[in-house]
């Protein structure tokens, strides 16, 4: 999620003028991606999950929805909508899972697994959106 959400705003903000030379953000991105993972990793259990995910599922929608207004950029809108769908029924399993109504803990299909599997199948729709992304051939021209 916290590449998606590097991605996300380094789509928006690109590169900076530092020094009178134009330098690209994705390096700053990236190392605040890896930098974030690694807190998020070591104070896993004195944070809220629900708030982290909270948090980080709606800047990811924000920014996804931030793109439908990219003058240059088009992207397909069926992906972020079947990784929201992924999303909620995620989150149903994980909180029937939590209140003990999903299965029971030796049985081969737990809640916490289909959560993973579908936290999985939102992510990859994440992906695939920024995949179908093609960029009109005027946003060369205005570079230019």
């Amino acid at each position: 999620m916290l590449t998606f959400l590097a991605i996300g705003v380094g789509r928006w903000l690109p590169a900076v003028n530092l020094g009178g030379a134009r330098r690209a953000t994705w390096p700053v991105f990236a190392a605040l991606a890896v930098n974030t993972t690694v807190v998020l990793y070591v104070y896993k259990w004195s944070m809220s999950a629900n708030h982290v995910l909270t948090t980080l599922i709606l800047s990811i929608t924000a920014l996804t929805r931030l793109d439908r207004f990219y003058p240059t950029r088009r992207s397909s809108l069926l992906w972020p909508v079947l990784s929201v769908l992924a999303l909620a029924a995620a989150i149903a399993c994980r909180q029937l899972d939590i209140a003990g109504r999903f299965s029971g803990p030796d049985t081969w299909c737990q809640g916490h697994t289909v959560w993973h599997v579908l936290t999985a199948v939102s992510l990859s729709c994440t992906c695939l959106y920024y995949r179908t992304e093609v960029v009109s051939p005027r946003a060369f021209a205005s570079s230019e």
